[in-house]
C-alpha cells in the first residue's frame, strides 16, 4: 500500500495493510522507518499515521511487540476510522505484553468508537482482543460474556473465521468453568468451521482447546499429543505468542495434576518464548506456576527464585516500564531485607501464621459452599441439568434479545411416552436411572450454545438459541431419534424408550416479551403430538 485512505471497514483495513506488509518483505519494511522520517521532517500527519501503523505491523511481524507499540504511538490519524484502525493493532499488542489496564482503556475508548461508526466487524474483533484480557486475569464468566457478544456480532455478519475463533475461546472459557463436554462441543464445531474454510490459525487453537479438554478429564498423553499438534501449525505459521501460550497452558494444568516435572518442561519453553519476544504477561504467569511446581517438588530455593521473577514482572507491569539492571539490584535488595525480617519474626508469628491458615481455609469452604448453593438452585438434582427457573432465566434473556435485535429462537418441550408404564412396572429407581440416561442423550444432541433443562417429572425443555423455525424443526428431530434409536440401559434391563416433543418459534408479534405465551404454544404442540400417536415432533401454529 502507498498511502492510507479507504472506506473499507476498520478489520479489512488492517488486514489489507498486513498482507501488503508481508508481502513486501523485510528489505520493504525497511522502507517505512524512511517513510516514518520522513513524514515526521514534513509534518504530515496524515502520511505519518499511516507510516507508523505499517511499520508497527512489520515490527509485530518480527515477533518485536515492545518496539512495534513504540511505533504505533508515533502518529495517529486525525479522523475516526483511521484512529480505529490504529485502535485495533495497539488493542493486539497491549495485549500481548500483558499491559491488562492500558488493554481494558484502549479497548473501551475503540469499542465506543466502532458502535459510533457503525463498523460492527471492528466491534466484534475489539470484543474477541478483550476476551482475552479476562482470559489473562482468569475470569472465566465475563471471558465468556464477551466471548458471546463478539459470536453474537459474526453471526449476524455471516463472519465464519470470526466465528471458529469465538467457538475457540468459547470453549477455554467453559473448560476453565469445568464444562469439558460443552467445551468439546464448541471446539468440535469451530474445529469443522475452520478446517472448511482452510484457516490453520484457528485450527491450532481448537486442537489447543481439545488438549486443554482431555487434560481436565485426566487424559494427559491424550491432551499431550493435541497440544504438540496444535504448536506443529503454529511453528508453520511463525506464531510465537500462541506457542508461548500452549505451554503456559499445558503448563498449568500439568502443574495441578502434580505431573511437576513434565509441567516444568512445558513453563520453561514458555519461560523463553516470553522472554525473546517480550510477552510479559505470559512470562509472568509462567513464572508463579512454576514457583508452585519446585514448591511441591521439594525445591524451595529454586521456587524463591522463580517467585522472585514473578515478582519482577508484576512491577515491570504496574508501572508499564522496562526492568533494568538498577531495578534488579534493588529487588534483591529488598528481597533480602524482607527475608532477614521474616527470620526474625518466624517464632512470634508462627500462631497468627496457623490463624490465617485456618482463617483462609474457612474462606475457601465458605466460598465452595456459596458455589454450591448456587448451583443446586440452578441444577436439576437427578439429571444434572439446569432447573426450571434457570431455563425461564435464560428464555427471558432471549426474549429480551430478540425484541432488541430480532434474532430468532426456539423452545422444545417434551415428555417421555408412557412414564408412568415404567414406573409401575419396574419401579422409581429404574424410572430415575431412565430420566438420567435421558437426560445425557438430550445434552449430546443439542449445540454446546443451547440450554437443555429439566422441566419436571418426566418433561424436559430446550432453548434453541439463534434458530429459526425450520433449524428447531431439524433440531427437534435429532432429539426424538436420539431416545429412539437405541435402548436405554437399566438395572432391570434395556427399555424402548420414545418420547414427543412440540415445538414453538418465538414470534415478536404474538409472544412479545411474555415466556407464558410461548410456553402455552410449545405445551399445545407437545399435547397435539400425544394425541397424534406420540414419538413424533408437532410444531406450533
Amino acid at each position: 500500500m502507498h498511502g492510507p485512505a479507504d472506506p473499507l471497514p476498520a478489520s479489512e483495513r488492517l488486514d489489507e495493510v498486513c498482507r501488503a506488509v508481508r508481502a513486501g518483505g523485510a528489505e520493504a519494511r525497511s522502507s517505512w522507518v524512511e517513510a516514518v522520517r520522513s513524514a515526521r521532517e514534513r509534518s504530515d500527519a496524515k502520511a505519518l499515521a499511516h507510516a507508523s501503523l505499517c511499520l508497527a505491523v512489520a515490527l509485530h511481524q518480527s515477533h518485536d511487540p515492545g518496539a512495534a507499540s513504540a511505533a504505533l504511538a508515533e502518529g495517529e490519524g486525525d479522523d475516526e476510522p483511521s484512529r480505529l484502525v490504529a485502535d485495533l493493532l495497539g488493542l493486539r499488542l497491549l495485549v500481548e505484553t500483558g499491559q491488562r489496564s492500558a488493554a481494558f482503556e484502549r479497548g473501551r475508548s475503540a469499542l465506543a468508537r466502532a458502535k459510533a461508526l457503525g463498523d460492527r466487524g471492528a466491534e466484534a474483533t475489539l470484543l474477541l482482543e478483550l476476551g482475552l484480557v479476562h482470559a489473562d486475569a482468569r475470569d472465566a464468566q465475563r471471558y465468556a460474556d464477551v466471548v458471546l457478544q463478539a459470536l453474537d456480532l459474526f453471526r449476524a455478519l455471516g463472519d465464519r473465521r470470526g466465528i471458529t475463533a469465538c467457538l475457540g475461546n468459547l470453549g477455554c472459557a467453559l473448560t476453565w468453568r469445568g464444562r469439558p463436554d460443552e467445551a468439546e462441543r464448541c471446539h468440535d464445531e469451530g474445529l469443522a468451521i475452520a478446517v472448511e474454510l482452510g484457516a490453520r490459525r484457528e485450527q491450532a487453537v481448537h486442537l489447543a482447546g481439545l488438549g486443554r479438554v482431555a487434560c481436565q478429564r485426566a487424559r494427559f498423553d491424550e491432551g499431550r499429543g493435541w497440544y504438540a499438534e496444535s504448536r506443529r501449525i503454529l511453528e508453520g505459521l511463525d506464531e510465537p505468542f500462541l506457542i508461548a501460550r500452549n505451554h503456559l497452558n499445558l503448563g498449568r494444568m500439568l502443574q495441578e495434576a502434580d505431573l511437576l516435572d513434565q509441567a516444568l518442561e512445558e513453563l520453561s519453553a514458555a519461560q523463553a518464548l516470553a522472554e525473546a519476544h517480550g510477552y510479559r504477561a505470559v512470562g509472568c504467569d509462567a513464572w508463579e506456576v512454576s514457583a508452585l511446581a519446585l514448591e511441591a517438588r521439594g525445591d524451595p530455593a529454586g521456587a524463591l527464585a522463580a517467585l522472585r521473577r514473578h515478582l519482577a514482572c508484576r512491577e515491570v507491569d504496574a508501572g508499564n516500564v522496562t526492568l533494568g539492571e538498577g531495578r534488579d539490584v534493588e529487588l534483591e535488595r529488598r528481597i533480602a531485607a524482607a527475608r532477614r525480617e521474616a527470620d526474625s519474626e518466624r517464632r512470634r508469628s508462627s500462631e497468627l501464621a496457623e490463624t490465617n491458615e485456618a482463617l483462609r481455609a474457612a474462606l475457601v469452604r465458605q466460598q465452595e459452599l456459596q458455589d454450591e448453593l448456587r448451583r443446586l438452585a440452578e441444577t436439576d438434582a437427578l439429571t444434572g441439568l439446569c432447573n426450571r427457573r434457570k431455563l425461564r432465566e435464560y428464555a427471558e434473556q432471549e426474549i429480551r434479545r430478540g425484541a432488541r435485535n430480532g434474532r430468532p429462537f426456539c423452545l422444545l418441550l417434551l415428555d417421555v411416552d408412557h412414564f408412568k408404564r415404567v414406573n409401575d412396572t419396574h419401579g422409581h429407581s429404574t424410572g430415575d436411572e431412565v430420566l438420567i440416561e435421558l437426560a445425557g442423550r438430550l445434552d449430546h444432541a443439542v449445540r454446546c450454545v443451547d440450554i437443555a433443562a429439566r422441566w419436571g417429572g418426566e418433561e424436559f425443555a430446550v432453548l434453541l438459541v439463534d434458530t429459526d423455525t425450520a433449524g428447531g424443526q431439524i433440531a427437534a428431530e435429532r432429539v426424538r431419534s436420539a431416545f429412539d434409536a437405541r435402548p436405554f440401559h437399566t438395572s432391570r434391563g434395556e427399555l424402548a424408550i420414545t418420547a414427543s416433543v412440540g415445538l414453538a418459534s418465538w414470534d415478536r408479534e404474538r409472544d412479545s416479551t411474555s415466556l407464558d405465551q410461548l410456553l402455552s404454544r410449545a405445551d399445545r404442540a407437545l399435547y397435539a403430538a400425544k394425541q397424534g400417536g406420540r414419538n413424533r415432533v408437532v410444531v406450533a401454529g
